[in-house]
Order: C-alpha cells, then sequence, then structure tokens
C-alpha cells in the first residue's frame, strides 16, 4: 500500500455523524483526506494538513438529480467528496466557509432524517418478514446441523432487528429534539 493512501475501518451509526464529521476534520488536519468511504472502509490520500469541515446529507430518492443535488451544495462552496447508499460526503476548507453547516434550518434536518427512518422502517418489514418465516418453518425435517444451523441464524436476525429498532428510536430522539427547537 502507498504510503499516500491510507485506508481505515471504522463503525460510526447514522445517529452519530457529527462524531464523524469532527473525526473526518481531524484526519484532514493530520494530512488525511476522505477520497471515498464503503461499509466502514474510508480511504483517505495524503496531503498538507489543513482545516476543512465535512458534512454528511442523507438523501434516499432516487429519482433525485444527483448532478442539481451536487451544484447546489457546490454553489455554496461544499465539495462532493463521495456517496454511499444514500449518504453524501461533503467538505470545504473552514477558511473558505460560507456557511458553517449544510442546513440553515432544522425543518431540513429534520426531513432528512424522517427519509432515513422510512428506509430504516422498510429494512425491519423485511427483517420480520425473514423471522417470521424462520419461526413457522418445519424443523421435524431438519438434521441437528440444520437445526443448529436454523437457531444461530434466527439469533443473528433477532440481533439486526434489536439493533435497526434501536437505530430508529435514536433518530427518533433526534427529529424531536430537532422539533422542539423550532
Amino acid at each position: 500500500m502507498s504510503n499516500r493512501i491510507k485506508r481505515v475501518f471504522k463503525l460510526i451509526w447514522a445517529w452519530n455523524e457529527g462524531k464523524e464529521e469532527k473525526w473526518l476534520s481531524e484526519m484532514a488536519q493530520k494530512g488525511w483526506f476522505l477520497k471515498n468511504y464503503n461499509f466502514g472502509l474510508y480511504t483517505f490520500f495524503r496531503g498538507d494538513a489543513d482545516n476543512y469541515i465535512y458534512k454528511l446529507d442523507y438523501r434516499s430518492d432516487l429519482n433525485m438529480d444527483t448532478q442539481e443535488y451536487k451544484s447546489i451544495f457546490a454553489d455554496s462552496g461544499w465539495e462532493h467528496v463521495t456517496q454511499f447508499l444514500g449518504w453524501h460526503y461533503f467538505r470545504t476548507r473552514e477558511d473558505e466557509c460560507k456557511y458553517p453547516d449544510i442546513y440553515s434550518d432544522n425543518t431540513s434536518k429534520i426531513q432528512k432524517y424522517k427519509g432515513l427512518l422510512r428506509v430504516l422502517a422498510i429494512i425491519i418489514i423485511v427483517n420480520l418478514f425473514n423471522f417470521i418465516n424462520l419461526i413457522f418453518l418445519n424443523q421435524d425435517r431438519f438434521s441437528l446441523f440444520e437445526y443448529n444451523f436454523m437457531s444461530i441464524f434466527r439469533l443473528i436476525v433477532i440481533a439486526t432487528l434489536t439493533f435497526l429498532i434501536y437505530g430508529m428510536y435514536r433518530i427518533w430522539k433526534i427529529i424531536k429534539n430537532l422539533e422542539d427547537e423550532l
């Protein structure tokens, strides 16, 4: 691996995006600039240390005009760095920053989080159907290995559902806090 490229695996959840933004800014201060993100794997390139502000935006709208979306941010001084599953990463140099946040009002932030909640709700519904199917499978036909495998798979589905519901709760709390500030 080149000393000009650095890859870091780090899981940061959607309800902690402020921590992710801060961490990315700290990496830039050390001379590592985000190039790409994919399933917890951040790819950075080496450059001269600089003060950048990173911000994340979530858009679940598949019909969105991506070029127009990016140009709106570019007009406000934000560079689009990368995107992953609806998450868009933007940055701007701190000394050139026209606006310290990509959102000017809480109503827009609420819309972002509600879009994320809708996606999580769909994922939960799909997982619930999987779980219901697993419960009603005729286990009498299974060998001992298959039975043990299905038991482990059920536990994984339960853990996933629990985590997704917890994530929805955390995002719902963010929405409620933003609504209280209106």
